[in-house]
């Protein structure tokens, strides 16, 4: 605890500067230029050093291939295994030697860390065994390669420590932060010039809105709409004058269809007709312009013995029959015909008016233009929202802390 009082106590204060926001650039640019000299110095340093180191790795390897044995006497059983094992040994070095990397430039540092280390420890897996036989035989000269291999992860990581403690890859990021600041300040101008375009558009489009609703109720409200209107009025009171009669008539014959059907078994002429009434009784009268019904139910009623029906439905059939008459079917037809007739008319003249074909028209242009309203009217929200999420001063804010701890300075923006 006193520790920490005494080192806060002594400890140096950050130098202060004031620098304008338009400046953070160009200062910090500066800043972050000398560390990337200096970084490039340290690599050329330590590249040069492990360079050296590969040279004189080389050097001892040809020493440990013309190494002679101290006891030349040895089995030739055991010299054949002395022997295969350097060979191994030295092949591995070499191998090494021809894979392992030191970076090129300071972009390469941090991403070699991974690669460096594993083709150590692959050469160090792979030669174990014939080093641990040849240090047996050659222990100086194995010992030295040895060391060679060391130094090369020790130069590594002095380089990686000498990036982290310059903190280049920090200088890096917030060299990208303040070009996002940058950035965001032209960002802001442009989408806050699309949203005033897209309020623009939103005004016209708006203008056009009224001016098609304007035109869709002038059709509506127009002398020929009224006639087209009081026209499809008419049609469909006809059409149910039309299903009214069709059941004055279907009425009574829904009753004499069962005896129709077992009259047609025995029926000697009009079958067709007959079959055409049990089918489609109203379409089949209004074509039957020589009232050939009139014969069939005349017929059948003069057959109605021969039919098969209890005495209930005897009695129902010629009172049924009837009113089925001659009279009866022409006064229908003549009414049914007259009811069509005037369909056929108001539908004509319904055809022949342009009234709904141009409403329809303007209800599409409506819509078209509704469409429009509706996607401008997105993406002026979708605008807004992203204007106010880019908090500028928050961003200056949080550049300059960061900026502080890096450099272990105190800037203060003025201006």
């Amino acid at each position: 605890m006193v520790f920490k009082i005494l080192k806060r106590i002594f400890a140096k204060k950050p130098e202060e500067i004031e620098l304008k926001i338009d400046e953070i650039t160009s200062w910090f640019s500066e800043k972050a230029g000398n560390a990337e000299k200096e970084m490039e110095s340290t690599l050329i340093e330590l590249k040069k050093e492990f360079e050296e180191e590969i040279a004189q790795t080389k050097l001892n390897l040809k020493e440990l291939r013309d190494a002679k044995l101290r006891n030349p006497n040895i089995p030739k059983r055991e010299y054949d295994f002395m022997e295969g094992n350097r060979i191994a040994y030295m092949k591995k070095i070499v191998d090494l030697l021809r894979n392992i990397r030191f970076p090129d430039n300071v972009d390469e540092i941090q991403g070699s860390d991974e690669e460096f280390q594993q083709k150590l420890d692959y050469f160090t897996k792979q030669s174990y065994r014939p080093y641990t036989i040849v240090t047996q035989f050659f222990d100086n000269e194995a010992n030295k390669i040895a060391a060679n291999i060391k130094r090369f992860d020790t130069i590594h990581k002095k380089l990686l420590e000498r990036y982290k403690s310059i903190g280049i890859r920090r200088f890096s990021s917030l060299s990208n932060k303040i070009k996002d600041y940058s950035r965001s300040g032209e960002i802001s101008e442009q989408m806050k010039s699309e949203l005033e375009e897209k309020k623009k558009q939103m005004g016209t489009i708006k203008g056009q809105v009224k001016e098609s609703e304007e035109d869709v109720a002038s059709l509506q409200k127009s002398r020929e709409y009224k006639d087209y209107s009081k026209l499809k009025a008419e049609k469909e009171s006809i059409e149910s004058n039309l299903k009214s009669q069709s059941h004055i008539f279907l009425t009574p014959f829904s009753t004499i269809q069962h005896p129709l059907k077992k009259y047609s078994k025995i029926a000697m002429k009009h079958t067709e007709w007959i079959d055409a009434y049990l089918n489609d009784p109203v379409d089949t009268l209004m074509s039957d312009e020589n009232l050939v019904l009139c014969d069939i139910l005349s017929n059948m009623k003069d057959n109605s013995e021969s039919l098969s029906l209890n005495e209930k439905k005897l009695a129902r059939l010629k009172k049924v029959l009837k009113k089925l008459d001659k009279n009866s079917l022409i006064s229908f037809r003549k009414k049914f015909g007259m009811l069509e007739e005037n369909k056929v008319n108001t539908e004509r003249s319904l055809d022949s008016t342009t009234v709904i074909g141009r409403i329809s028209k303007a209800n599409e242009e409506l819509e078209s233009i509704r469409s429009k309203e509706k996607i401008i009217a997105q993406q002026i929200k979708e605008l807004e929202s992203d204007i106010s999420k880019i908090d500028r001063d928050k961003m200056m804010d949080e550049l300059v802390t960061s900026i502080n701890r890096l450099l272990d300075v105190e800037i203060k923006l003025v201006g």
